[in-house]
């Protein structure tokens, strides 16, 4: 039930050219948690927000726990974004969070993304964050994310980071794309 190794490989950094951090786990107190790790790990990388892509359903059902309560009572801001497990979201509302993380990272935040067991929609997430930041096309991001973390990404997944469109491309439609 434990996909990831070792326990250190359970919030993995994916790189990025800014002055935050970006890392990448499984839902803490979920199944891919052992031992409750994960929110010690959180406060000894000083993570300030985390982006929560789990429903309420799995967050009650798998965390059993106030999850949201506990990282505000940790001092980490939750960006809850729920996404059904396998499955894609809206791309305009997701790009907004994008958006959001995206600058939070440029401004020296650290962030952790996590679903459940942090491996299709965190991944997408970190495909999206890595290719506004470091200014991928689609196929480099995913190749980039891959590299630094264990992803299982569905095939609709992986279109949505192929059609995710950095910042500043929505912004100046002229910017080439490589994708």
């Amino acid at each position: 039930m434990f996909p990831f190794g070792k326990r250190e490989d359970t919030c993995v950094r994916i790189p990025l050219d800014v002055k935050g951090k970006l890392f990448c786990s499984p839902m803490p107190f979920g199944p891919y948690d052992p031992g409750n790790a994960l929110l010690k790990i959180y406060k000894q990388k000083r993570i300030s927000f985390v982006v929560m892509l789990v429903t309420d359903v799995e967050l009650a059902k798998k965390a059993k726990k106030d999850v949201i309560k506990i990282y505000k009572d940790n001092g980490i801001e939750p960006i809850r974004f729920p996404i059904a497990d396998y499955t894609s979201p809206e791309l305009h509302e997701f790009s907004k969070v994008v958006d959001k993380v995206a600058g939070y990272l440029r401004a020296g935040a650290n962030i952790a993304v996590h679903c459940n067991a942090g491996v299709g929609r965190t991944g997408v997430m970190a495909c999206c964050i890595a290719r506004d930041i470091m200014k991928f096309d689609a196929a480099e991001s995913v190749a980039f994310v891959k590299k630094h973390m264990q992803t299982k990404m569905t095939d609709e997944q992986i279109r949505l980071a192929g059609r995710f469109q950095p910042l500043a491309e929505r912004l100046n439609p002229a910017i080439e794309t490589n994708t």
